[in-house]
């Protein structure tokens, strides 16, 4: 593959930078909308993987080719240099799950908290039935589950 035209100025100092249609090997790659970059992200399959991002908008797809070894240091330098909005996004909720998705303890213990401190929780307070919902939705509120756009 070859260098391509149209690249983002915010990618130019990259000289190996390559635009793609499809890619079965270790790369970075930079998901770019109007000549700005909106995700940085790394896969072994970037075929596959832009499939995955059908929930974003972007016009543009630029990788550059790594070692697997290299796909944490570079995806990270490129997230932390150019501070992509949905990167940033995604950082804010993922923050709430562990690694495999599921809601974090410390995630559980605030809903907890917020749910003791509303009225009407105790003795003589709502079902059970209610408190669940209730705990429900504060979780939601807290992992932003209710978002249009899951990143």
């Amino acid at each position: 593959m070859t260098p391509c035209d149209g690249v983002p100025s915010e990618l130019a100092e990259i000289t190996n930078l390559q635009k793609v249609e499809c890619l079965d090997d270790p790369c970075v790659y930079f998901l770019v909308c109007g000549g700005r970059v909106v995700y940085v992200g790394q896969t072994v399959n970037l075929r596959t993987r832009v499939s995955d991002h059908a929930d974003k908008i972007f016009d543009s797809v630029f990788f550059i080719r790594c070692s697997s070894d290299e796909m944490n240091t570079l995806e990270h330098h490129w997230i932390t240099k150019l501070k992509p909005e949905l990167n940033i996004k995604f950082a804010e909720q993922k923050s709430r799950r562990d690694r495999k998705g599921a809601i974090r303890f410390d995630t559980m213990i605030e809903a907890k908290r917020q749910l003791s401190r509303e009225r009407g929780i105790g003795k003589n307070g709502p079902s059970a039935e209610q408190i669940i919902e209730r705990m429900v939705a504060i979780l939601a509120k807290l992992i932003d589950m209710s978002s249009p756009s899951s990143v």
